[in-house]
C-alpha cells in the first residue's frame, strides 16, 4: 500500500507542476487540451501503448472508454472490440464541474482528467503499458470518494447481422453467402472483479467459406489459420472493489448489458487495473491461467512498468520531430507540425502490435453513427473490413515510419505478409502451376483474396486465381512496396533481414513466371522480341485497368530488384537469377501534353476505374524520379500538364498529391496541399480525419500527410542527403529525421536561413545538400 501512495503522489506532484517533467523535444506544446466535458464517444480522445488503443471520453458525469488490442478477430475476420468501460466518481466533480480539463500528454503517452467542484478536486489517470498487455485507471482526491465501474458489453447475446453494409465490417462485406452471426461473449464475475473473453474455436470461419469458395479446400490443413481457436478477453481487478449487480442499457444505436463492481471503502485514491490476453488455444482455462499471470505481474510490477513505459515515450519522441512555428501570415502551420506529432501517437500505440494498424481507424474506432449517421451498428463496426487488408491503403500508413526512426513498429506489416507467404505460393502452385507469391490488393489475414471481392458470380471457365472485381484484376503489384519497405529499413538501420528475403524473392518470382505463363497461354513466346516481360493483363493501381506495361509496376520491379541486389542479406548464388530478371524488365511508356513529355500510366489500356495517378508513382513510391535526379521535367511535366492527374488531384483520404509535389520540389503545391491534408479534422479530436474514401479515423489520410511533411524537409538519393528541397521559405522549423545508413538529422531553418545543422555520424555532412535554393 505504502508503494501505491508513493506511486499516486509523485503522479499528483509531476501533474501539478511541483516537479518538473524532463519533456523531450518541447513535445508537451502538442499535448490536446480540453476544457470541457464530450457529449459522445466521437469526442473521444485517443490512448494507448503496446498494441492497445482506448478512446477516452467523459459525458454526462461518467468517463468512458472504449477498448481495442491488435489482432482480435472473431469467426466471421471482423476485429472486435474488448469491450467499453464505464467509471463513475462519488462525489461526482465531472457531472456539473465549476473546472474541467481533459487533456492527452504526449510526452508520456496517458490521459489525465481532472475536475472540480466547490472544494472537491479529482484527478483520474489513464494508461497502458507499453510492454504488457495492461491498462491502468487511478483516481486521486483531495477528500475521500468512493467509486462504480461497468463493464459494458453488446454481446451478452449472440446478434444477427444486417445484411446490409453492416457487413462491412468482416469479411463477407455486401455478399454474405450465409447468415452472419456475431457471437456472443464469456463474462462472469471473477474474485477481484471480471473477467470476459470472446473464443472462436473451431466454429467454420470466413477461412473456411473463403477456402472452399476459391476451390482450395484439398489444400486447408497446409494453410495458416489466424482464426481457427483464436481467445481473446481480458480481467478488470482491483483490491478495493466487490460485485454491484448487472443491468441493462443502450448506448446509442446498440442495447447492452453491464456487469458492475464498486468500490468497498471510501478513500482519497481508488484504483483498478485491466489486465488483457490474446492467444490461439483450444483450452480456455490455459487462456485464463495465462490472463490471471499478467493480472498478477502487472499489479506486482506497476511501478517498474509505469517508469518503463515513460522511458520509452521520451526515447521515442527523441527519435524524431517536426516542430513548425507559428507564422502570422498562415494560422495553420503550427497546427500541421501537433498533427503530425499527434498523429505519430496513434500509430505508436501498435508499436508492438501481432497485427499492422488498420488503414480504417486503427485501434479508434467508435459508434459508426458519428461517422455516418445512418449507420446504427454496433462499436465493432468499420467500413472495409477488420481482417481485410487492402494493401494500396495500408502502405500509406507504413512509409513514413522510415524517417521517424520506428523502425520496430514497422514490423507487425512485414511479419503479415512473412505468415501469409506459405499460402500465398500454395495458391500460386495451385492454379496456375508455377512458383511464386500472388498477393492481391484486398487480401486477408490468411492470405486469399477477399471473399466478396473475389465474387461469388463467377462466369464459368473464369481464371479461378483471379478475382472477378472490375478494380482489383491485374493488381498484384502493391505487396512489392512492402518488399521495397523492408529493404529500405535495412538500407536505414543495417540491420540483417534475411528472415525476410524468401518474401522479397517469391514476390518477384511470382511477376517473372506469371507473365511467362500468361504470354504462353496466348502465343508461342514467353517474351516479347527484345527478350523482356510483357506484362499484360497488368492494371496501373486501381485506376488503369487492363493495361499493357503499365509504369507503375515496371518502375516497382526495377526499384526492388534493384534495392535487392543491393542488399547484404540477399545469397550471393541467388544474385544471377535477379540480374538476369531485372534485364527481363521492359522500359516505361511516355506520351505528351501541350509538346511536354509526361510518364504514360502503361503502353495501353483499356479503360480507367478510379481516381488514382500511378503515372507518378516513378516518383513515389519508387524514387526513380525526383529532387537530384534525371528526368525531374519529365516528371514535373506528369504532375502539371497530364490531364487526368489534375482531374484527380485532391487533399482527401489516400490521395497523395502532396508527396508528389514535394518529391518535385514544387514547393507552394506542397505547401497548400499540406496546409489542407494536416489541418484539423472536422471532429473534436484533431487528427481523427475522415471518412474520406474509407473510414473514421483515417489512417492513410493521416500517412500520406505524414510523408508529404517529412518529403518537403528532407530526400536522399544515394548517399546524398537533399535538405529542404520543398520546403516554403518563410516558414521557420526545427526538425529531426532519419537518413539511410544509420544516420540521424538535426536542422533549425529560423528566417530564411540555416540556423543548426547536427548530423551524426559527423561523416555524413558531406554528404549534406543544401537543396532550399533548388530550381
Amino acid at each position: 500500500m505504502k508503494k501505491l501512495l508513493f506511486i499516486i503522489g509523485l503522479w499528483y506532484l509531476c501533474f501539478t507542476g511541483i516537479l518538473a517533467q524532463n519533456t523531450p523535444s518541447n513535445i508537451d506544446q502538442y499535448n490536446v487540451v480540453w476544457n470541457s466535458p464530450s457529449q459522445h464517444a466521437g469526442e473521444s480522445m485517443p490512448c494507448g501503448g503496446g498494441d492497445i488503443g482506448l478512446n477516452v471520453w467523459v459525458e454526462k458525469g461518467d468517463i468512458f472508454c472504449y477498448i481495442a488490442r491488435s489482432g482480435t478477430f472473431d469467426h466471421n475476420n471482423a476485429v472486435l472490440k474488448l469491450g467499453r468501460m464505464r467509471l463513475t466518481v462519488s462525489p461526482n466533480v465531472f457531472e456539473n464541474p465549476s473546472t474541467f480539463s481533459q487533456i492527452l500528454r504526449l510526452p508520456s503517452g496517458d490521459v489525465i482528467i481532472e475536475g472540480s467542484s466547490g472544494k472537491i478536486k479529482t484527478q483520474v489517470k489513464i494508461w497502458v503499458d507499453v510492454f504488457h498487455p495492461n491498462i491502468y485507471v487511478e483516481v486521486i482526491s483531495n477528500q475521500s470518494i468512493s467509486a462504480k465501474a461497468q463493464y459494458e458489453s453488446w454481446r451478452y447475446q449472440d446478434r444477427l447481422m444486417s445484411k446490409g453494409k453492416e457487413n462491412n465490417a468482416n469479411s463477407y462485406k455486401w455478399a454474405p453467402p450465409l447468415q452472419v452471426v456475431t457471437r456472443k461473449d464469456s463474462i462472469r464475475f471473477a474474485p477481484k472483479g471480471i473477467i470476459f473473453y470472446h473464443d472462436n474455436g473451431d466454429e467454420i470461419s470466413a477461412f473456411d467459406v473463403a477456402m472452399k469458395q476459391q476451390g482450395l479446400d484439398s489444400l486447408k490443413k497446409q494453410f495458416y489459420n489466424p482464426i481457427k481457436n483464436l481467445v481473446f478477453g481480458g480481467i478488470i481487478s482491483g483490491n478495493n472493489w466487490q460485485q454491484d449487480g448487472t443491468e441493462q442499457g443502450k448506448y446509442r444505436d446498440t442495447d447492452f448489458k453491464a456487469w458492475k463492481i464498486k468500490t468497498i471503502k471510501s478513500s482519497r485514491q481508488q484504483q483498478f487495473m485491466i489486465s488483457l490476453n490474446t492467444e490461439t488455444t483450444n483450452s480456455v482455462t490455459d487462456w485464463e491461467k495465462h490472463l490471471l499471470h499478467i493480472q498478477t505481474e502487472g499489479e506486482k510490477n506497476m511501478l517498474v512498468a509505469q517508469k518503463a513505459t515513460q522511458n520509452w515515450w521520451k526515447e521515442f519522441w527523441n527519435k524524431s520531430f517536426i516542430h513548425i512555428t507559428p507564422d502570422p501570415k498562415n494560422n495553420n502551420s503550427w497546427e500541421l507540425s501537433r498533427n503530425y506529432q499527434v498523429f505519430r501517437y496513434q500509430l505508436a500505440c501498435n508499436n508492438f502490435g501481432q497485427y499492422p494498424t488498420k488503414f480504417n481507424g486503427g485501434l479508434f474506432t467508435v459508434d459508426p453513427y458519428y461517422t455516418d449517421t445512418t449507420m446504427k451498428f454496433t462499436p465493432d463496426f468499420r467500413n472495409w473490413g477488420g481482417g481485410t487488408h487492402t494493401a494500396q491503403n495500408q502502405r500509406l500508413v507504413y512509409w513514413g515510419l522510415l524517417k521517424t526512426g520506428d523502425f520496430e513498429a514497422m514490423k507487425p506489416q512485414f511479419d503479415f505478409y512473412k505468415r501469409i507467404l506459405n499460402n500465398a505460393e500454395l495458391r500460386t502452385k495451385y492454379y496456375w502451376g508455377h512458383q511464386g507469391a500472388s498477393f492481391t490488393e484486398q487480401i486477408e489475414n490468411f492470405g486469399l483474396p477477399n471473399p466478396a471481392e473475389y465474387g461469388w458470380k463467377r462466369p464459368a471457365g473464369y481464371d479461378k486465381g483471379m478475382e472477378y472485381n472490375a478494380w482489383l484484376e491485374y493488381e498484384w503489384d502493391t505487396a512489392l512496396e512492402f518488399c521495397s519497405m523492408i529493404l529500405e529499413m535495412e538500407r536505414f538501420t543495417g540491420k540483417n533481414i534475411s528472415e525476410y528475403i524468401p518474401l522479397i524473392e517469391s514476390c518477384l518470382r511470382f511477376f517473372d513466371e506469371h507473365y511467362q505463363y500468361l504470354a504462353q497461354k496466348r502465343g508461342s513466346k514467353a517474351l516479347d522480341g527484345n527478350k523482356q516481360l510483357i506484362i499484360y493483363p497488368g492494371s496501373g493501381a486501381e485506376t488503369y485497368k487492363m493495361a499493357y506495361n503499365p509504369s507503375s509496376t515496371i518502375a516497382g520491379l526495377k526499384t526492388v530488384l534493384e534495392q535487392l541486389l543491393s542488399s547484404p542479406s540477399l545469397a550471393s548464388e541467388n544474385k544471377k537469377t535477379w540480374e538476369e530478371m531485372l534485364l527481363k524488365i521492359p522500359p516505361m511508356s511516355f506520351r505528351q501534353f501541350e509538346n511536354h513529355i509526361t510518364i504514360a500510366p502503361a503502353k495501353t489500356w483499356e479503360r480507367i476505374n478510379n481516381v488514382e495517378s500511378p503515372q507518378l508513382y516513378p516518383v513515389f513510391p519508387w524514387n526513380r524520379y525526383g529532387v537530384g535526379k534525371s528526368g525531374l521535367d519529365t516528371a514535373r511535366n506528369t504532375y502539371l500538364y497530364d490531364t487526368d492527374v489534375i482531374k484527380f488531384r485532391s487533399h482527401i483520404g489516400w490521395k497523395q498529391d502532396v508527396i508528389f509535389a514535394a518529391r518535385l520540389g514544387l514547393r507552394e503545391e506542397a505547401q497548400k496541399l499540406l496546409s489542407l491534408k494536416l489541418q484539423n479534422a472536422p471532429r473534436r479530436f484533431p487528427t481523427f480525419w475522415g471518412p474520406g474514401y474509407d473510414w473514421t479515423p483515417d489512417h492513410n489520410w493521416g500517412g500520406s500527410g505524414m510523408i508529404g511533411l517529412q518529403e518537403m524537409l528532407l530526400q536522399t538519393t544515394g548517399q546524398k542527403i537533399y535538405l529542404l528541397p520543398a520546403w516554403p521559405k518563410e516558414w521557420d522549423v526545427h526538425f529531426k529525421l532519419q537518413a539511410p545508413y544509420q544516420t540521424s538529422v538535426e536542422v533549425e531553418w529560423k528566417n530564411g536561413k540555416l540556423e543548426k545543422l547536427i548530423v551524426i555520424p559527423e561523416s555524413r555532412r558531406a554528404d549534406i545538400v543544401e537543396a532550399w535554393d533548388l530550381k
